[in-house]
């Protein structure tokens, strides 16, 4: 009989649990069902498409009061209602649909462009602190007692910033003088008009 030695199994290690999600994550998420919520409420939502999409930005250049104005006429003309070419109940619930939900577009627009700067500037402010605390390094790198500990650090930072010898080019710009007026032959004949 022999007997078997069995390493006990190494167990893998757990990995770290995710952080929590900050609170931008969670507004994030809330908004998203939000607007899941509202797209549930309107089964006449359409997203664009091809066949349809020149269609409808067409029709967005002629005038709301001709419309206007020809729903009044089908509506009360017995003879314009008999052409069949323009049902009046469906017109008017597609005006409502268009004039109901042009103020949401409307607010959904600002939020959209208030939340894209957002953003924007909030990476900007962070990198501008990045990049301070580049230069800041790359001074005190030169300094022989703190250079040491630096030098790594902003080698590092340089790769991840890409640019390492680029510059930014000068706000003057030199502008070619604009070249004479050709001056035709002397025996040139003059343009016929």
């Amino acid at each position: 009989m022999s007997i078997k030695t069995v390493n006990p199994a190494v167990s893998p290690t757990q990995p770290d649990p995710p952080p929590p999600p900050t609170r931008f994550q969670t507004v994030a998420s809330t908004g998203i069902a939000g607007l899941d919520a509202i797209r549930a409420q309107l089964p006449e939502l359409e997203s664009p498409h091809p066949d349809t999409l020149k269609f409808a930005q067409t029709m967005k250049g002629f005038q709301r009061d001709f419309l206007d104005t020809a729903f009044d006429l089908v509506q009360q003309t017995p003879a314009y209602q008999s052409v069949g070419r323009f049902d009046v109940a469906l017109v008017q619930n597609q005006l409502a649909i268009s004039d109901g939900l042009r103020s949401f577009s409307a607010a959904l627009k600002q939020m959209s462009v208030a939340v894209d700067f957002t953003i924007d500037i909030n990476f900007a402010r962070a990198m501008n602190q990045a990049l301070q605390i580049l230069q800041i390094s790359q001074s005190l790198a030169r300094d022989p007692v703190l250079g040491a500990a630096l030098t790594a650090g902003v080698k590092l930072m340089q790769d991840a910033l890409g640019r390492v010898g680029v510059r930014r080019a000068s706000k003057t710009k030199t502008e070619e003088p604009p070249a004479p007026p050709a001056i035709p032959p002397v025996n040139a004949k003059p343009p016929v008009t």
